[in-house]
């Protein structure tokens, strides 16, 4: 089902849909950006003009590549640079200099789709296409080109409204944080260009991408062409175009940015969607539930209000269907004035110094005022379907200073959640039986133990439970030492009960405060049962 059409006569990118259905001169473009990889990108920069570009500062790229698109020489570097300043770095070329960049391909039918245009003599991208290498798991690495809407950096002007983002700092989280499991149907919510489906797709059997703008569509679908991948593609609002379908996997970058609404005023599509507050999210959360298989999850971003008098975490947990796992991880938290900072530079609206960015202000904080909200909240959400009976694991943490976990520590969080269950009967309660239990585990062999101690003091103040994927804990120093012992061959209750003896504490009261760490410690990969399950 592709819902993609009914846009504008002449509007940019429905020539770039013709050109998607036009396999011949689609493959003289792939062709033809053959010759530049994310690779050779980087390569043709210095490191301060590659520092600058993440600054989003194109000028001296542009003028590196400039320079050697003019060099007398002919080599493959000049045609990667010239691919470089047409496609990536907004720059403009001469006939003869984007026949370099583009041997195979004919100027004049690009021009006529819409993906150049020619002023004078020069010719130059209406939008920005970019190689890009991504890790898809541990083991596969996928290469795109990704087509998406110039960026501010490269046109100096404020975004549209319908403007695509190509793939920036949230995509990459989210690309990140997705599990990258074998599955038959996943659902890509709020699509944009097109590249969290598309990477997807390399492990799904079908694949479904939805999103409320039409151009996104548009893009999506020269995206998933020029890159021969195969998905759905659906217009419509949040879960509207999916109704009554259910997935193995939803990912979600949806338009969770929190912007003040008044009678007439801008929707970004691609980052506010005209909700109210964080009312977009709290649905999400609600409503994602129910468009999951058995087993199945959903993976997303987002924001939500820190009111005065209630906690983030009540404030999302009430928003929580029964009946499915949930891990919910806030990354970073901004106070009022620095999120409507962020965004307003987001939107282009100049600098703070300027009138209408101070009335944006303004405003931004008079809505959070009558949110009576302080502080704005970001994170991943992770949500499980469970089969009717299981008790759900409810887990929401401040994760700032851990590291920000990959699609295998949210896979390997659920299996462990599995063993779990089977071990305690409920998931929200202490459980003291499990130190005295004849489970085996092992601490896993990349975990380290870190302790800050005063100098000359005996026992140390902090000890801190680290494991390879940068997930850590805090741990007591009976927890440490019990950790310690886990090697495989000793049971729980077996190590609990000689730390009783060496600690001269009794083993109920030690094994009431093994309880919740040991629950941690396995969620967090520090130790793992000998099972083979986990």
């Amino acid at each position: 089902m592709d819902n993609t059409s009914n846009a504008p006569v002449g509007y940019p990118t429905r020539g770039m849909v013709s050109l998607a259905q036009n396999e011949p001169e689609l493959q003289k473009l792939r062709t033809d950006l053959a010759g530049l990889s994310a690779t050779d990108f980087d390569s043709l920069f210095t490191a301060g003009a590659l520092a600058a570009l993440e600054m989003e500062i194109a000028l001296p790229a542009r003028a590196e590549a400039t320079a050697i698109v003019h060099e007398e020489q002919k080599s493959g570097r000049r045609r990667a640079a010239a691919l470089a300043l047409l496609f990536c770095l907004g720059g403009e070329l001469t006939q003869e200099e984007a026949k370099l960049a583009l041997v195979n391909s004919d100027l004049e039918t690009l021009r006529q789709v819409g993906l150049l245009e020619k002023r004078g003599e020069k010719f130059s991208s209406r939008f920005h296409l970019r190689p890009y290498q991504i890790e898809v798991g541990e083991e596969i690495e996928a290469h795109y080109w990704i087509a998406s809407d110039l960026p501010q950096a490269l046109t100096g002007k404020p975004l549209k409204s319908d403007h695509v983002l190509g793939i920036g700092g949230a995509t990459r989280s989210l690309l990140r944080l997705s599990p990258r499991e074998k599955v038959k149907v996943s659902l890509d919510l709020g699509t944009g260009c097109g590249i969290q489906a598309l990477v997807t797709a390399l492990h799904s059997e079908r694949v479904v991408a939805t999103d409320i703008s039409r151009r996104a569509l548009d893009l999506a679908k020269f995206n998933s062409e020029l890159n021969q991948q195969k998905i759905e593609l659906r217009r419509g609002n949040l879960l509207e175009p999916v109704k009554g379908e259910r997935f193995d996997l939803i990912v979600s970058n949806p338009p969770f940015v929190i912007t003040p609404r008044k009678p007439g005023g801008q929707i970004m599509e691609y980052r506010d969607g005209g909700a109210e507050g964080d009312s977009l999210v709290l649905t999400l959360l609600r409503e994602l539930p129910n468009h999951l298989k058995s087993g199945g999850k959903a993976v997303m971003l987002a924001n939500w209000l820190h009111p005065e008098g209630q906690d983030w975490k009540e404030r999302l947990q009430t928003n929580l269907p029964a009946g499915h796992d949930a891990w919910i991880m806030q990354r970073e938290v901004y106070d009022a004035p620095a999120y409507a900072n962020m965004w307003l530079k987001d939107g282009g609206l100049g600098t703070p110094q300027e009138e209408k960015y101070g009335k944006a202000l303004v405003e931004y904080l008079e809505f959070f005022n009558s949110e009576r909200a302080t502080h704005i909240g970001f994170g991943y959400v992770l949500l499980r379907a469970l089969e009717s009976g299981q008790t759900p694991l409810i887990r929401l943490e401040d994760t700032a200073e851990q590291s920000a976990p990959a699609g295998a520590d949210l896979t390997a969080w659920c299996k462990a959640a599995d063993w779990l269950r089977e071990q305690v009967p409920d998931l929200a309660e202490e459980y003291p039986q499990l130190a005295l239990s004849e489970n085996h585990l092992k601490t896993t062999a990349d975990v380290i133990e870190v302790r800050y101690q005063t100098p000359g003091e005996e026992d140390p103040r902090i000890i801190n439970l680290v494991a390879g994927n940068g997930r850590k804990m805090q741990a007591g120093q009976a927890f440490a030492a019990l950790v310690g012992a886990c090697d495989g061959e000793l049971s729980l209750g077996q190590i609990t009960n000689a730390l009783s003896n060496l600690l001269e504490t009794p083993v109920e009261v030690l094994a009431k405060e093994m309880a919740s760490p040991i629950i941690d410690a396995v969620l967090y990969g520090i130790m793992k049962p000998e099972t083979g399950t986990v």
